[in-house]
């Protein structure tokens, strides 16, 4: 004879949690998709990402600095490896990014925002790989597009999680 108690007890236990119900930010960046991701509305006050020029330096001042290797970032990356840039202690900096590389990488975001005359509130999307081709590709190239915008689409998810994680970044995630 089975006791009311022990059947109570067993219904309470709560459903084991299956991983498509697991808060994004538990998540690693490598399971996630762009669509995981909202843009923040206390970032500049829209819930929409939009390239609103920017008056007056008090303004542009508050936006990220331009890290691009092909623009302002590899000047700066190389600034911070030849040493004696001075962009505040190590836990500031580590307050600021984070990330793969984070020391070389993190100093030259701190040295671009403190700076760097580029500054955007939201990038301009880029043009897909194989966009300018104006003949018709082959299948080798096709599959090459293919492998570049699976990489992009990395990039920005992995870059989109590091703006998630920290307090007042660009990119929410969706569930939150």
């Amino acid at each position: 004879v089975r006791r009311p108690e022990t059947a109570q007890r067993e219904e309470k236990s709560p459903p084991p949690v299956e991983p498509e119900d697991e808060p994004l930010r538990l998540r690693p960046p490598k399971s996630l998709r762009l669509e995981d991701f909202k843009i923040n509305p206390r970032y500049l006050g829209a819930e929409y990402a939009f390239a609103d020029t920017l008056r007056g330096r008090d303004q542009r001042r508050c936006l990220k600095g331009c890290t691009k290797p092909e623009c302002c970032g590899a000047d700066f990356l190389a600034m911070v490896q030849a040493g004696g840039v001075d962009v505040g202690s190590d836990s500031e900096v580590l307050t600021a990014y984070f990330g793969s590389n984070w020391q070389q990488i993190a100093r030259a975001s701190a040295f671009a925002n403190k700076y760097g005359k580029h500054r955007n509130a939201f990038e301009r999307r880029s043009t897909p790989p194989g966009f300018w081709r104006t003949e018709m590709p082959t299948t080798q190239e096709v599959e090459d597009d293919r492998i570049r915008a699976r990489e992009v689409v990395s990039e920005k998810v992995e870059e989109r999680w590091r703006e998630a994680m920290r307090d007042g970044g660009r990119w929410l995630f969706r569930d939150e």
